[in-house]
């Protein structure tokens, strides 16, 4: 089967996803299929198992700064200079956006899937408005034009939104987001570990949170500062972000947080340092995810943690406690709040190896059933089959 995949970044640029780009176009082609990228952002000296063409309006146009004149031609002539496609799987909205402008010259078949998370309070969808009734109108017009043969949903969570912006039931399927499993069966030695913390100017007796999430106050960073203020002593915190795509008054106000309360040694904070490849390394060197969002839809660092079997600590918002179970595969804290956050950190590090490794063997237990790439992505081969 033929398969273009679209969305407007790629990795090494940060974000779940193009994450899940990335693992639905490696392992489809690894299933045998002809997958080809089109995207806007990534980096043009890496080698992907797949072809991938670089579109240089796409990320212009997906973050609202041009409209469609330039775009949706480079996208045309793209497509349709190459061989023909049987399935045109749209990443997030921009992508179906794109092909809404031209459904009619499309005779593949047309599926979509959303990464962005809806949020009311934040008056954003796709964060073109800053009207919550606007984004929802947006969304349902964009969805109305491009009439995709199926949705795919990451999550209960971005089903229950999909049907909220008007798609029918009978066109909807939940595939979780997905983790390569054997990616993160890796081993580092004890050397390794104590290499990172002496690297990073902490002691060989650290217990070390690792946070990846974009320089953003909902990913819950201020908080996750604040909580560090009293802390345990043996509580260190590796915040891994980008530059790129931080908001440069919110991290300025985390640097200077950092550094009115003398957090420093406390708080290591890695811009742009890691890609895709070094991640599941980076996970065996910390001990625990410390993800204190006040949105998120389904986060790829959760099932990459739990696939590396590290424990997850989190917030307990509506979408994440669909697959955390406080006590159970993770533990939770209450979103926005410091000393409930704080309260969890403390736990962590005070737990028995033994209750640790119940929460762990479960969380990886969870995403061996529910978040496997090549179950899923068979999941998703056998959809496309039943649309063609």
């Amino acid at each position: 089967m033929r398969i273009a995949l679209l969305n407007h970044g790629f990795p090494p640029d940060v974000g779940g996803g193009e994450t899940q780009a990335y693992i639905t176009a490696a392992t489809l082609q690894k299933h045998g299929h002809d997958v080809q990228v089109f995207t806007g952002v990534g980096d043009k000296k890496l080698s992907y198992p797949f072809k991938v063409t670089y579109l240089k309006h796409f990320k212009a146009f997906e973050k609202g700064e041009e409209g469609p004149k330039y775009f949706v031609k480079e996208l045309k002539d793209a497509l349709f200079a190459a061989e023909k496609f049987d399935v045109l799987y749209c990443s997030n909205f921009s992508s179906l956006q794109a092909v809404g402008y031209m459904r009619d010259l499309i005779r593949a078949k047309v599926v979509f899937t959303f990464h962005c998370v809806p949020a009311e309070e934040q008056k954003k969808v796709i964060g073109h408005f800053n009207d919550w009734e606007l984004e929802k109108s947006f969304v349902r017009n964009v969805l109305t034009a491009a009439r995709p043969d199926m949705t795919i949903c990451p999550s209960n969570f971005f089903y229950a939104w999909a049907k909220e912006f008007g798609l029918k039931e009978e066109g909807l399927r939940v595939i979780y987001n997905s983790v390569i499993l054997e990616n993160f069966n890796v081993a580092v030695s004890n050397g390794a570990r104590q290499n990172f913390r002496t690297k990073n100017g902490m002691p060989k007796s650290a217990f070390v949170f690792l946070t990846p999430a974009r320089m953003l106050a909902k990913k819950g960073l201020y908080e996750l500062v604040q909580a560090a203020v009293k802390a345990p002593p043996e509580a260190y915190f590796y915040i891994v972000s980008s530059r790129r795509n931080a908001h440069p008054e919110f991290l300025e106000k985390i640097e200077a947080f950092i550094h009115k309360h003398d957090l420093s040694d406390k708080i290591k904070i890695r811009y742009d340092t890691y890609s895709i490849s070094e991640m599941p390394k980076l996970y065996q060197y910390c001990d625990a995810l410390l993800l204190p969002s006040h949105h998120e839809g389904l986060p790829v660092s959760i099932i990459e943690a739990m696939a590396s079997k590290k424990l997850v600590a989190c917030s307990d918002i509506p979408a994440l406690k669909e697959i955390i179970t406080d006590g159970s595969n993770g533990v939770t804290c209450a979103a926005k709040d410091v000393a409930s956050l704080r309260k969890v950190i403390r736990s962590v590090v005070a737990m028995t190896p033994e209750d640790r490794q119940k929460i762990i063997d479960a969380g990886y237990k969870m995403v061996v059933q529910k978040c496997d790439a090549d179950k899923n992505m068979r999941e998703l081969e056998r959809i496309f089959k039943t649309l063609s």
